[in-house]
């Protein structure tokens, strides 16, 4: 990285950790789909709801945050515990009628027959992920195409559309979103998967994020994608090495909160 960048990338630090000490706190859950990962004292039932609450996790904060209840709420307080009891038609006959504009009850239902079928084959969500991780792979990405894959073996192709293979390019910011919650412990973070390291972690880049680091100077590129989630965690890994990905949810509250660029961030609104 050109030293001027570098420099000016550290420049942003006193602001982030001031952002980071301000909106990393429990009072802000109720404001992220996160907020389920909390609701369950169950490792098996904080990774289930977590999975559910990311890859709904698009749209606006209010209407996710109601669809995942719709689907977290029958399977009652060990959910984990009650999706395995569960076949695929009991499954269907629960979700029939489940909207979040373009997700169906049968996108619902493949996503949770492939979870269900991963805890029965490897115990839970995060042993069927260190399983998926191989020596000499250079990042996450190829173990996150084994999981995805090994979670849609069961499915007929409709939950592909919940969960994409991140090797396409494409920002998968909710499956990011999701390693965030279980691999980093904080007062946000759950810190449940031990096998990944914070420092491999990719921040998950929505358009919110990309607009904010366009700003900040953490990325040039026009478009929210892989190599754009990449550049940003490169910026963010010269202000912490070891947890790049620290300054995420603090970076989205302004925009989720309704609040002034300028006061958040330091940044005119107008700015390319």
């Amino acid at each position: 990285m050109h030293h001027r960048r570098r420099q000016a990338i550290l420049e942003k630090k006193p602001m982030l950790d001031a952002l980071y000490a301000r909106y990393n706190d429990r009072a802000y859950h109720k404001t992220d789909p996160v907020s389920f990962v909390h609701r369950y004292p169950g490792a098996a039932d904080k990774e289930l709801a977590g999975l559910v609450s990311a890859s709904l996790s698009y749209g606006n904060v209010v209407m996710i945050l109601r669809s995942v209840e719709r689907i977290l709420s029958p399977l009652g307080s060990k959910p984990s515990v009650a999706l395995r009891s569960l076949d695929d038609r009991e499954l269907m006959q629960m979700y029939r009628d489940f909207r979040h504009r373009w997700t169906r009850g049968h996108h619902v239902v493949m996503l949770l027959a492939g979870c269900r079928d991963m805890m029965e084959r490897y115990g839970s969500l995060g042993d069927g992920f260190r399983s998926c991780r191989e020596r000499g792979d250079p990042d996450l990405i190829p173990s996150l195409d084994r999981w995805v894959r090994e979670m849609k073996r069961h499915q007929l192709g409709a939950a592909g559309d919940l969960l994409s293979e991140p090797s396409g390019g494409s920002a998968c910011k909710r499956l990011f979103m999701y390693l965030r919650w279980m691999v980093r412990r904080d007062q946000v973070d759950a810190g449940l998967w031990r096998s990944v390291k914070p420092s491999e972690l990719l921040v998950p880049v929505d358009v919110h994020m990309h607009r904010v680091a366009r700003k900040l100077g953490f990325t040039r590129r026009k478009q929210a994608n892989l190599a754009t989630s990449r550049d940003i965690t490169a910026a963010l890994a010269v202000l912490d090495p070891e947890d790049p990905v620290k300054y995420d949810f603090a970076l989205t509250r302004g925009g989720i909160l309704g609040e002034d660029p300028e006061s958040v961030y330091g940044i005119s609104a107008s700015t390319r």
